[in-house]
């Protein structure tokens, strides 16, 4: 029998422990709301701390972070929200749109691309 797992929330007012279904994980699920982005990895300057190598691609949403690290999602999220909404820069291709890491010393470059549903 597998042990079950356990989301721990600490506050001020004292920890807390929350079971999680079976084969749940601590994530939000993608509500389905918006257009679908995917994400490419054009540039690797030094290491990238998440792991992602040039020429990996993946799925990336104002829900679903790709596996990028905190601060680049942190970084990239209203370019999320703007694109995934259906909103445009007004330069360039208004579904493609290149972004980079704001760690300099490990520069990671994406080209994110609006996915048609």
């Amino acid at each position: 029998m597998a042990s079950r797992k356990y989301l721990l929330l600490k506050s001020d007012r004292g920890d807390r422990s929350i079971p999680l279904a079976e084969g749940e994980r601590n994530r939000v699920k993608d509500p389905g709301i918006g257009n679908k982005m995917s994400a490419a990895v054009t540039g690797l300057k030094g290491t990238c701390n998440a792991g992602h190598v040039v020429g990996e691609g993946f799925e990336i949403s104002c829900h679903n972070p790709g596996g990028l690290c905190g601060f680049f999602y942190h970084a990239l999220f209203p370019t999320l929200s703007v694109m995934g909404s259906g909103g445009r820069y007004p330069r360039g291709d208004p579904d493609v749109i290149e972004v980079e890491c704001p760690d300099r010393i490990n520069l990671l470059s994406l080209r994110l691309e609006r996915v048609e549903p």
